[in-house]
């Protein structure tokens, strides 16, 4: 084997493992992101005095990621109205559908 080529394969594994650190580390970032959305949303619902379910729990994290909304934006009462606005025709819907 040339010197060459036991560079490459070098060069190859510390590229790899140089990949795998900063894959790792932005899967980190990402599942501790997407705790602090379930929990900020958990928040939300609760201060809203609304009941949680494993149905609106993604919904409020829906409509702050569709908001563009940051992790700390979660917080302040914009995300606060229009879940409680949405929440609001939810039921008003199911009101006409039962009667």
């Amino acid at each position: 084997m040339d010197s060459t080529t036991t560079e490459d394969q070098l060069n190859n594994t510390e590229q790899q493992l140089t990949k795998y650190k900063t894959t790792s580390k932005d899967m980190l970032q990402e599942s501790r992101q997407i705790r602090c959305r379930i929990a900020n949303a958990i928040h939300v619902l609760s201060s809203l005095g609304f009941s949680l379910t494993l149905e609106v729990i993604p919904e409020t994290i829906d409509l702050s990621s569709a908001l563009n909304l940051g992790i700390d934006e979660m917080l302040r009462s914009n995300l606060h109205v229009l879940d409680a606005e949405r929440e609001d025709e939810w039921r008003n819907s199911m009101r006409k559908w039962k009667g």
